[in-house]
């Protein structure tokens, strides 16, 4: 897909150049300042107004949960995408696992089913910068983003309703079940029945005569010749008795929040060690036990509810809000910047096309406060408005002419956030987005460096219009994360976890068009001194981390306007005034 986004913007880009080129093939050439950024700075006394609209959407990403870092790609909602989601990412079915597997004996393996999450990932800003030439060379800047983020999600569990061994458990009281109290004394009549059994055989064991000579009486012949199966038998019936009463649950015994439905492998696998317990105590002449007798199993597989349910009620654990659509809007992080021009040889031929090379670099430091709003643990599809940290800035930017119509700019970003302290949820495995609530806690962070490279070259098909190719490379070292709390086990919790896949890199192409008003305006020719932006980029290739292949459209328009100081020329008439 991001192959395919590259190759449109390309032809998008080529298209714009033939087109523009036509309209500009009698005219003289000048350069167009705008899109992508550049090393211009506002003159002394002016201010410069950027506002745009910033249009972000993904779907997938290199790398991540489901796939080798950096190279397999995978949707957002791989993290909460299972072939068989059991015990490994539901903790509260441990219990019933060991409890199936050690008391009742049976080794088929608990899931809920298969579940596959689509989601995708909207990202709208409209940052809105402010500028103010200081001297010629220096100038000071504030931009203050407004942010709304949207996720929607698709979830599907058991499609088909073909998969999963588990449903919710008849007699649960905690589950609000109105056939709780039937399904709990079923449970309880075949528990007591167990029990009954064991008793018995065991009463024949030590009742019945052992001793050479002695006659046995009638109901003791089978138990004398096997006194200790007999017993055996009575210790293994009262462990399965222990199970049920665990697993399913009794009028006294909570259970297990899910059981084995009705009709399934796993339940007839229950089914079938309670009938061949019953034949065994037959064999020793023991008929407490109903070969028919069998626990209430669940009714129904899981659907998109039920595991919802299990997400946001907090006796499973997790406490979180439901696995669907997600938005939140507010204001993002802020910057502050100060810009210095060290180098200019364009002069006075800043925006007039001169022949020859030309060359203008600026240097950027700034700091970015962290006024955003964070991702809230226990929603695990939330995307916060700001990143939760502050950061140190370092820009730079030179822009290199060499003819009347073609001109670039190689700019560099760098950005080193600062520690910072966040309440998230730990997983226990890397990528896992399912993650209990006794594992939120406070997280000391630091997030890893990140570094920009880009070049843009641009071809000015006259003095009001332009076309630009876009290209960046974009790494980030990966986040620093501990944490001293454990977990409701006592256990140390690994905060590490979280930093795997957020490093790595992303390279980025597209292409812009903007449209100019300055060289007009300065000849006196305009009332408005304005460029117009449309810019198009997509995330084309990514490795060494968990890489979003983002499509970014971006509409900006940037204005002028003096401050203070004296005005170059004389004020043009609005259109139409007298």
């Amino acid at each position: 897909m991001a192959r395919r986004h590259g190759r449109s913007a390309f032809r998008a880009a080529a298209l714009s150049w033939i087109l523009l080129g036509l309209a500009a093939a009698s005219g003289g050439a000048q350069p167009v300042v705008g899109g992508f950024g550049d090393a211009t700075v506002p003159e002394r006394g002016k201010a410069r107004v950027r506002i745009a609209g910033i249009f972000e959407g993904t779907k997938d990403q290199t790398g991540g949960v489901a796939g080798t870092e950096g190279s397999k790609v995978v949707g957002l909602g791989a993290p909460i995408s299972f072939d068989s989601l059991g015990a490994a990412q539901l903790p509260f079915l441990t219990a019933a696992q060991r409890a199936l597997r050690d008391s009742i004996g049976v080794s088929v393996g608990l899931t809920v089913g298969s579940v596959t999450t689509n989601a995708r990932r909207f990202v709208a800003r409209v940052p809105i910068q402010a500028e103010v030439g200081i001297t010629r060379r220096l100038s000071v800047g504030l931009t203050v983003p407004f942010v709304s983020t949207r996720q929607t999600v698709n979830l599907s569990v058991n499609p088909g309703g073909t998969t999963g061994n588990l449903g919710f458990n008849p007699a649960n009281q905690a589950l609000s079940n109105s056939t709780a109290s039937t399904a709990a004394a079923r449970n309880q009549q075949l528990l007591l029945a167990l029990r009954k059994a064991a008793d018995s055989i065991v009463a024949l064991a030590n009742s019945c005569p052992v001793t050479a000579g002695t006659p046995v009486r009638a109901g003791c012949e089978d138990v004398v010749k096997d006194i200790t199966g007999a017993r055996a038998l009575a210790a293994e019936a009262r462990t399965v008795a222990n199970g049920i009463g665990a697993v399913y649950g009794t009028s006294t015994a909570v259970g297990s929040f899910l059981v084995p439905i009705a009709g399934t492998d796993l339940e007839r696998a229950v089914d079938a060690r309670i009938r061949g317990l019953a034949r065994r105590f037959v064999a020793f002449q023991v008929k407490d036990l109903d070969s028919n007798a069998t626990p209430a199993g669940a009714s129904a597989r899981l659907a998109n509810r039920g595991l919802n349910q299990i997400i946001a009620d907090p006796a499973f654990g997790f406490n979180a809000d439901s696995l669907g659509t997600v938005q939140r809007a507010g204001i993002g992080d802020v910057e502050a910047e100060a810009s210095y021009m060290w180098l200019d040889t364009f002069g006075a031929t800043a925006r007039r096309a001169v022949p020859g090379l030309r060359l203008r670099s600026t240097v950027g430091v700034g700091y970015r406060f962290a006024t955003g709003a964070v991702d809230v643990p226990y929603d695990f599809f939330d995307i916060g408005t700001g990143t939760g940290a502050n950061a140190l800035l370092l820009r730079s930017a030179t822009d290199v002419s060499w003819s009347r119509r073609f001109w670039a700019t190689v700019a560099l970003r760098a950005e080193q956030p600062l520690a910072s302290s966040q309440t998230l949820r730990v997983p226990t495995t890397p990528g896992a987005l399912l993650v209990t609530e006794d594992r939120e806690v406070l997280v000391d962070r630091t997030g890893g460096r990140q570094l920009v490279i880009e070049a843009t070259p641009r071809w000015a098909a006259s003095e009001s219009f332009a076309v630009a190719l876009h290209y960046s490379l974009r790494t980030r070292q990966a986040d620093a994360s501990t944490t001293t709390a454990t977990d409701s086990a006592g256990a140390p919790i690994d905060a590490s976890v979280l930093d795997v896949g957020t490093g790595g890199r992303a390279q980025v192409v597209g292409f812009g068009v903007t449209y100019s008003t300055l060289a007009s305006y300065e000849r006196g020719n305009g009332w408005l001194p304005a460029e117009v932006s449309f810019l198009r980029t997509s995330t084309v290739a990514g490795s060494g981390g968990v890489i979003p292949r983002t499509s970014t459209a971006q509409l900006t328009v940037r204005v002028y306007t003096r401050l203070f100081g004296h005005h170059p020329r004389p004020r043009p008439s609005l259109p139409g005034a007298r």
